[in-house]
Formats: C-alpha cells, structure tokens, sequence
C-alpha cells in the first residue's frame, strides 16, 4: 500500500495528492464527464443507507464511473478515509484507474492502493518506479 511518505523531491505523498485531487475536480468540471447514477443498495451487504450489516444506518460511497456502492465499514473504510473519499471522484475496484497515467487496464495486477484516499497507482507509474509490492 502507498502512504504518507515522500515519493518525489521530498513532497509528502498526500501534498502531492491534494494536488491531483484539485487538477482533477478543475478537470472534471471542464469536461463536463458525468457521474454515474448511484445504485442505492450496497454491493456487498445489500443494504441500504437505512441499514448496513450492523442493522444501523450508514451512507453509501458510489462509484463515479458506474454507480456501483458500499457502505464504508463494508469497504472497511477508516472514518478518515471515508471523509476524504466523499470529497473526490471515486472508483470502485472494477472501475479504478491510475492516478497517475489514467490508464486502467495496463499491468492491473501491479495497481497500488493508497491507505489516504483510496486512489490507484501502478508501481511503475510511482517516482521513484518500485519494482516490488510494498508491505
């Protein structure tokens, strides 16, 4: 998993995240890419926002791309993880894409997950490129 930790010149991954998460919202909104019509049941659980699997109401997180969704503790989400996803893009697994080079399909055994924002990075696309799974 990616985290918190310096990857290019000494800038803290979530800097440069925070970043990406802003280039991103600008390059949505110029591009007008519409969102998915959420699909109002979790995937997982199927439960509703009335009930997760605890019986206790939770919200749902809805993919961007197809709709897809989950309650956060399905996804196992921590409460900060799931406040930062609410204010991006998200993609569920079938969706997920690079952050870096965009592409989906292109080495998807090798895609990365940050534990800070749930993006997807291949490992060759990280600066400096790993060349094996991190722990």
């Amino acid at each position: 998993m990616i985290t918190d930790k310096s990857l290019k010149g000494g800038v803290p991954l979530g800097e440069l995240m925070d970043l990406r998460y802003n280039n991103d919202n600008e390059s949505a909104k110029k591009n007008n890419k519409p969102r998915a019509n959420p699909f109002p049941i979790c995937s997982f659980c199927l439960g509703t926002k009335e009930y997760n699997r605890e019986k206790n109401p939770e919200d749902l997180i809805s993919c961007a791309d197809c709709g897809s969704s989950g309650h956060p503790s399905c996804l196992k989400f921590s409460p900060e993880l799931t406040a930062h996803v609410k204010t991006l893009r998200w993609q569920c697994i079938e969706c997920k894409t690079c952050s870096a080079c965009q592409d989906q399909g292109k080495n998807a055994d090798n895609m990365l997950f940050c534990d800070s924002c749930d993006r997807g990075f291949h490992m060759e696309c990280c600066d400096p490129p790993l060349s094996r799974m991190p722990k």
